[in-house]
């Protein structure tokens, strides 16, 4: 299902180097309004659409000084089945009472607290026990980026040996908006390929799943790797098991619209795009509208824009299962930027 998302702030409580929202947020940097946020919830689960799952995301969602209110508003309302809030977790302490309804599904962006600090990274910590305690643990997700070619992650494997969990979000960060456009998408997974392997393998090892999203290092660059990595968990059951349930090795790499609305209720297909693809909300009949807009306009061309000129014999593009990483990669077709189209 194609996501969409409620941005409620440009602010966040932490500056984080490879924030992947800082152009939409830094563009909008007020909170959204009640009115506006009605707005974006029927525009998304209003009459006609198919769609009962509302993304709550910033900034950091956390720090609107109307959070509390906004999320009751959600638990009422009827329309909506799940909620999906992303958060870096540093003031989820606040909001527990709320949060712990079952509507409520966390993901919790976990960093190092050599970049946030150790006082956050204690309280972090410690608020990711209190939900586990206050909450359905199956509705929190812990996620990790990997950023850089010497990422850190042993905070993260510390946290799964506290915490014991089945599975962790893990998304190989791209570039800085303003350097990663055009560039050689695989020259950059090659580079970030090391690193990924070795987080895997402490991971498998524990029996946890990672879960990649749509900037996973494509299969054709893992192949060569595939055969001795797999091999040395054929002895253990539970590594066996969660590599075989990760989307590591599967073969797929694409991504579908998860769709950002703004604070002024403009909206682009995905942060990585959001320089490129904004229209207004207003101009489409509804969720359902804009995100077959997006799969026309720009997903749609992403599998005929080969990123190599070996990729035109590649039958995974050739049948549409892989993009070749994040479409930031490459140019957006001509006209995207404010182009609107009424009822998409």
């Amino acid at each position: 299902m194609i996501a969409g998302n409620i941005m409620l702030t440009g602010a966040c409580n932490l500056s984080c180097p490879y924030c992947f929202s800082d152009e939409f947020s830094c563009e909008r940097q007020s909170d959204i309004s009640q009115e506006n946020f009605q707005k974006a919830v029927d525009f998304i689960v209003g009459k006609g659409n198919a769609y009962h799952h509302v993304g709550i995301i910033g900034g950091e969602p956390t720090t609107h000084p109307d959070f509390c209110a906004l999320m009751r508003q959600l638990v009422e309302d009827e329309r909506i089945e799940d909620v999906d809030l992303f958060t870096n977790g540093l003031l989820i302490d606040r909001f527990i009472n709320v949060l712990s309804n079952k509507k409520f599904h966390m993901l919790i962006n976990v960093n190092s607290p050599d970049a946030i600090g150790q006082t956050n990274y204690r309280r972090l910590r410690n608020n990711i026990g209190l939900v586990r305690e206050r909450c359905d643990w199956n509705h929190i997700g812990l996620g990790i980026n990997l950023f850089g070619e010497n990422a850190d992650y042993g905070f993260m494997l510390d946290l799964i040996d506290r915490y014991p969990t089945d599975s962790i979000r893990v998304s190989v960060t791209v570039p800085d908006v303003k350097r990663r456009e055009n560039q050689d998408a695989f020259a950059f997974f090659e580079r970030m390929k090391p690193v990924t392997l070795y987080f895997c393998r402490e991971v498998f090892d524990r029996g946890v799943v990672p879960f990649f999203d749509c900037n996973k290092i494509p299969f054709c660059l893992l192949m060569d790797d595939e055969k001795e990595f797999c091999s040395r968990y054929k002895a253990n059951p539970k590594g066996w098991k969660a590599l075989h349930t990760s989307n590591l090795f599967n073969g797929l790499n694409r991504c579908e619209p998860s769709i950002v609305i703004g604070q002024d209720l403009v909206a682009a297909r995905c942060f990585g795009l959001s320089s490129t693809t904004k229209v207004n909300i207003a101009d489409f009949d509804g969720m359902g509208a804009l995100a077959d807009y997006y799969v026309r306009t720009i997903d749609a061309d992403a599998y005929t824009m080969p990123l190599r000129p070996e990729c035109n014999e590649c039958d995974k593009r050739s049948e549409g299962k892989c993009m070749g990483g994040c479409l930031v990669f490459r140019s957006v077709p001509e006209g995207i930027r404010g182009h609107n189209q009424k009822g998409g």
